[in-house]
């Protein structure tokens, strides 16, 4: 790979913000504003913490969806 392309796979890394926080309770509804939000909701104890994140779906309405983290077998 060129020093050029991998350089240029970065360049929305400038213009692009992550919007992210931690949770008690997830919001009750969603709308194009929180489109892109991420929500790491506090497990309760003896249950693990979840990630959500904020989409737009076919329908054109916005819902939180699970993030599902694997590990990567070696």
């Amino acid at each position: 790979m060129s020093t050029k392309t991998c350089y240029n796979r970065f360049t929305t890394l400038e213009t692009t913000t992550i919007k992210g926080e931690m949770v008690d309770a997830l919001p009750l509804a969603v709308t194009a504003k929180e489109r892109g939000m991420i929500y790491l909701l506090k497990g309760a104890a003896s249950e693990a913490d979840t990630l959500r994140v904020c989409v737009k779906n076919a329908a054109g309405t916005y819902e939180l969806k699970t993030v599902e983290l694997t590990e990567k077998a070696n």
